[in-house]
């Protein structure tokens, strides 16, 4: 759906591409802006002929956050402005990649530089990863700029434990990112675990891409009404799939799980026996929504060891849980909801088994 609405746009805007020389040698003066060092980043460009001007910041979901350059008549040479990572309310933007968007026509020609119109959203590899137990540090180094989501969980089809980053902006180069070595609720120690997995992936940014970093406000799913500019899908046999999503609310799920019908023991741990049936909402009413329309399914998990799984198409959800062949004792049940846009959401809780 995403793809169909940004080309329709696509074709009522008339958009020269690389090739048109009206708009020339377009560069950043950095291309990451975080906004905890208060500083800005020069876009520049050049024209080949006078021609009317305008510029403008948009996010990778088409959204203008920021009108910055508007002039009647521009003249043949080289041009820039300036952003410091607010919008047009004055408001940091979320963190994240925006895009510059220069649109120029002269009486002979039109073009609107979009660097979405070279290839982007490929899947891009990472190297080095490993994690730093003394330090809570997960490294890994990126051949090209990209955002990147980062989990961790385990091998041999073990469970997915916790999302340690969301589509964070992050250029060229090493970088480190911080981690308990826990899941999401802190209860398993995962870093320990022979099996552990880091999972990072990669998505290519178009050339021109500024990477904000360093800001305190979060994206949210509401779509708001601001003017889009028409960005180009990513294209080609490569393309990652979360690439192909809004940006807005492609993210990890929160959950949260309970056992039902169950006592607690006397130190209030829910007490598991015969088959149990575990309860699994979905904190985020938004979320909810684009859930429904994703399908998933729900996975347990005790001790790291499959245990059952279930197709559902609704939240609350509930899923059974066979205890027959676990020893009594306590044990840890890990419940995951996987999106099949590949989605995902963790909870665990310690639970005793009673025979």
């Amino acid at each position: 759906l995403l793809v169909l609405i940004l080309v329709a746009a696509a074709v009522a805007w008339p958009a020269a591409g690389f090739g048109d020389d009206l708009i020339t040698d377009v560069r950043l003066s950095n291309p990451v802006l975080d906004l905890k060092d208060d500083n800005a980043v020069r876009i520049s460009w050049r024209l080949d002929s006078s021609a009317r001007l305008n510029a403008f910041i948009c996010n990778l979901d088409g959204e203008i956050v920021k009108k910055l350059h508007k002039k009647p008549e521009e003249t043949r040479g080289g041009g820039s402005m300036e952003w410091d990572g607010r919008d047009d309310d004055g408001l940091r933007v979320p963190d994240g990649a925006y895009l510059p968007i220069i649109q120029a026509q002269s009486d002979q020609r039109h073009q609107l530089f979009n660097s979405t119109l070279q290839p982007w959203g490929q899947r891009v590899e990472t190297a080095d990863i490993a994690y730093d137990s003394a330090m809570g540090l997960i490294r890994y180094r990126l051949n090209q700029p990209a955002l990147c989501l980062i989990r961790v969980g385990e091998t041999d089809g073990g469970p997915f434990y916790a999302t340690v980053a969301q589509w964070i902006p992050r250029a060229t180069g090493t970088h480190q990112e911080e981690w308990n070595g826990k899941d999401a609720q802190g209860l398993v120690r995962v870093a320990e675990s022979p099996k552990l997995k880091i999972m990072i992936d990669a998505i290519a940014l178009p050339s021109t891409a500024i990477l904000v970093t360093g800001s305190s406000r979060k994206h949210r799913f509401e779509r708001g009404r601001k003017e889009r500019i028409p960005l180009f899908p990513p294209v080609g046999s490569e393309i990652f799939m979360h690439s192909l999503h809004e940006r807005r609310t492609c993210r990890d799920i929160d959950i949260r799980a309970e056992v039902e019908d169950q006592s607690e023991n006397r130190s209030g741990l829910p007490v598991l026996r015969a088959i149990a049936n575990a309860r699994v909402e979905i904190l985020d009413p938004d979320h909810l929504a684009h859930l429904r329309r994703e399908g998933v399914e729900i996975y347990a998990f005790i001790d790291a060891l499959f245990v059952s799984e279930i197709k559902i198409e609704d939240f609350p959800a509930h899923i059974n849980i066979n205890t027959d062949k676990l020893a009594a004792g306590e044990h840890v049940l890990t419940i995951n909801v996987r999106g099949r846009e590949d989605h995902l959401g963790t909870y665990s809780m310690a639970v005793i088994v009673e025979k």
